[in-house]
């Protein structure tokens, strides 16, 4: 069962929690409303739900009308009645699909029947409110950026590869096309045309380290972690770095500029990279473009990219 676009669910999401938790999470219903998410919170549909069978309209609810359902666990979540009925018709959506649906947040470490300790969750006993919303609203914005561009490449279908071993998923357009690339690469894109240079790969290796302090080092020194492109360029630089997500988690970016120069010809190049770590892996994704065609092959780069999920 495929997972459809965005705009063809009534919500982007739909908030699932107990209403011992109410306090935080209509904080962030009030942060995700102020920013025009179409939200599924109890409290904003009192009209709707009036003298409805709200066993059969919420079952509905969790199971087909939001691209992602937020779960808030905790231990009063565990307990209700209500929130289990939720539960379970959130996770029939997510077995039928196989694709990300349950966002897990957690207010503690209580075990919920079907979620798999393997799945990615925010933690909100580090996370304000607005800060969390706030990365609801990344999640939802990465998903409407992909939607954008694929609706712009007209006629072209979509293409998904996913590595179960390594852990993740991602999807690109058909006029990319795997290829042959460096023996490290788990996944080498080649963007179709004869006078096309651009090639998108992924690269992922354990990490056994501190992931805050990677990303840390990787802000104060990011020339540090382009040593391959100056091994092979020696006159490649970085040109703008920062945070951003990759697969709903924290992530580092470089832009990273150089040249190929054969006899008289000098090219010119873009390297978008985006850093990921989860489960114990490192997850590199690097786009290297050709300048003369940098804005539309971004585009499609940066909407790739934002489908990408870890498994």
């Amino acid at each position: 069962m495929a997972t459809k676009p965005l705009e063809a669910y009534q919500y982007d999401v739909c908030l699932s929690f107990a209403g011992e938790d109410r306090e935080y999470v209509s904080a962030v219903a009030q942060r995700l409303q102020a920013s025009d998410a179409r939200i599924f919170y109890d409290e904003y549909e009192e009209v709707d739900l009036w003298g409805k069978d709200l066993y059969e309209h919420l079952d509905h609810i969790y199971k087909d009308s939001a691209r992602f359902c937020v779960m808030f666990v905790s231990k009063h979540y565990a307990a209700k009645l209500w929130t289990n009925h939720e539960r379970k018709s959130a996770q029939e959506r997510a077995f039928k699909e196989n694709s990300e649906y349950i966002l897990p947040a957690r207010f503690d470490d209580t075990a919920i029947p079907g979620l798999r300790d393997t799945v990615g969750y925010i933690d909100l006993r580090r996370k304000v409110p607005e800060e969390f919303a706030q990365l609801v609203l990344d999640k939802i914005k990465r998903t409407r950026l992909a939607n954008s561009v694929l609706k712009l490449q007209t006629g072209l279908p979509i293409k998904t590869h996913r590595d179960t071993q390594l852990g993740y998923e991602i999807s690109f357009l058909s006029n990319w096309e795997p290829a042959d690339g460096p023996g490290e690469s788990t996944l080498f894109l080649k963007r179709k045309g004869k006078e096309q240079l651009s090639v998108m790969h992924v690269n992922v290796a354990n990490f056994t380290g501190d992931t805050d302090e990677f990303f840390r080092q990787m802000k104060e020194t990011p020339a540090a972690y382009f040593e391959k492109f100056q091994t092979r360029f020696p006159d490649a630089e970085v040109i703008e770095h920062g945070d951003t997500y990759l697969g709903s988690f924290p992530g580092y970016y470089l832009f990273v500029s150089y040249s190929i120069s054969n006899l008289d010809i000098s090219v010119d190049f873009v390297a978008f990279q985006v850093f990921g770590i989860h489960n114990g892996r490192i997850y590199l994704i690097t786009c290297e473009i050709w300048a003369k065609d940098f804005q539309e092959v971004f585009t499609e780069c940066r909407a790739m990219i934002a489908t990408f999920n870890y498994r």
